[in-house]
């Protein structure tokens, strides 16, 4: 039997979190209003200009609780793939500088002189789950492969070397961004970016209506919310011309341009930073934000 004063100990810990959790609701709902008053002013100190993007991305920018991040990530692609390994880069929020302990994950993509194989593959899991191990601060830890004639082709102009040069940093290995060109946000870059977006969400949704797995729904309702997101900010990049990579700006930003979808995205942009996500609401938006996403999504891919 558990004592009344431990009950109300209790009671009094769960009303805490409780008034701790709608304050930061309320102060998300607050700071995505106040982001972006205007789409155009998203462009300060984000384009040049000339009208090309300036990256954000930067190692000075790592905060002090991330700083051992992109040596330790480093030095497992290079123990992980060996002579395989042409070169490593982080993007995402540790680069950016504005990375949340115990809720932000680390993107690594490791660049080899090859196409990936199957035992590449397994390297990536492993070397994403040594991340996380022995850099606890974060929430999770991905590391995606391609291969250097992929990258330089020119059906990755818009896609993967854009997102090299303006997302990434170099952590191990021969930089490629010098050599890649620069680039306007527009149409192009929007199509580059979003190709893979139908099955991304379509994946999504399939995990979360069969499986019962806590980790495979977490990561699908994590994946989900950010991509409707960042897919919808693509959609108003394509239009206007603007840039942001940091989820609350881009929902803010297609909250003004579609005034009718700017609560599904500040819901969506919520669920996408909350450690564990609620997957009914990631489901319901699937099936309203996300289907609306998809469909303007292929107005910019088809130019119609």
């Amino acid at each position: 039997m558990v004592p009344s004063t431990a009950r109300r100990s209790s009671a009094r810990w769960v009303e805490g979190v409780k008034r701790a959790v709608a304050a930061a609701q309320i102060e998300m709902r607050q700071t995505l209003r106040a982001l972006i008053h205007d789409n155009r002013l998203m462009n300060r100190e984000r384009i040049d200009p000339e009208g090309y993007i300036v990256s954000e991305a930067d190692l000075g920018n790592v905060q002090p609780d991330f700083e051992h991040v992109p040596k330790t990530a480093a030095e497992l692609l290079l123990e992980g793939f060996g002579s395989r390994l042409h070169s490593g880069y982080v993007y995402g929020s540790v680069v950016r500088g504005n990375a949340v302990p115990r809720r932000s994950d680390v993107d690594v993509v490791a660049v080899l002189k090859a196409a990936p194989t199957d035992e590449d593959r397994d390297a990536a899991r492993r070397v994403a789950q040594a991340i996380q191990e022995r850099c606890p601060v974060l929430l999770g830890a991905g590391v995606g492969l391609t291969h250097v004639d992929e990258v330089l082709s020119a059906e990755e102009r818009y896609g993967g070397q854009v997102f090299l040069r303006e997302l990434s940093v170099c952590i191990c290995g021969e930089d490629l961004r010098p050599g890649l060109p620069r680039t306007k946000p527009g149409p192009a870059v929007a199509a580059g970016f979003h190709r893979d977006t139908p099955a991304v969400l379509a994946r999504a949704r399939s995990e979360l209506a069969g499986s019962t797995d806590p980790e495979v729904i977490r990561r699908a309702c994590r994946v989900a919310s950010r991509r409707m997101v960042q897919a919808a900010f693509a959609v108003v990049m394509a239009r206007d011309g603007v840039w942001a990579t940091v989820l609350e700006e881009q929902a803010a930003a297609v909250g003004k341009a579609f005034p009718e979808w700017a609560e599904a995205a500040r819901r969506a942009a919520e669920q996408g930073r909350q450690p564990v996500a609620d997957a009914r609401v990631v489901a319901e938006l699937l099936s309203t934000f996300g289907c609306w996403v998809e469909q303007a999504l292929d107005h910019v891919m088809t130019g119609s």
